[in-house]
């Protein structure tokens, strides 16, 4: 998965970097086919706000979060992320299982 992650009217911190290389590293396990993941990371004023835009297949989700910490902000923007995972995982697998089943035509 190429991972881009975008600092806007903040200071890039390597430890902040590090924390989403893993944290959204640990989303393929969930993914079919991740082609691009795009993180946002702004300051606007005492607002901190998360942007998580993820590409994959022929889907494209995206999540926002704000705080006043922008550790916080993203965290809360990733378990949006991994919700919205989880339930197009579930409603693809959901999807291929209708094998056996008989039709009611």
């Amino acid at each position: 998965m190429d991972l881009t992650i975008t600092f806007r009217h903040s200071e890039p911190s390597a430890a902040l970097r590090q924390k989403i290389e893993a944290r959204v590293g640990k989303l393929n396990k969930y993914l079919m086919k991740a082609t691009q993941a795009h993180v946002i990371l702004k300051v606007e004023k005492a607002r901190h706000i998360a942007e998580i835009t993820l590409l994959e297949n022929h889907h494209t989700l995206f999540a926002e979060a704000a705080s006043h910490d922008m550790y916080a902000s993203f965290e809360e923007a990733l378990t949006k992320m991994e919700h919205q995972v989880k339930k197009l995982k579930e409603k693809v697998k959901s999807h291929h299982t209708v094998t056996g089943q008989k039709f009611p035509y």
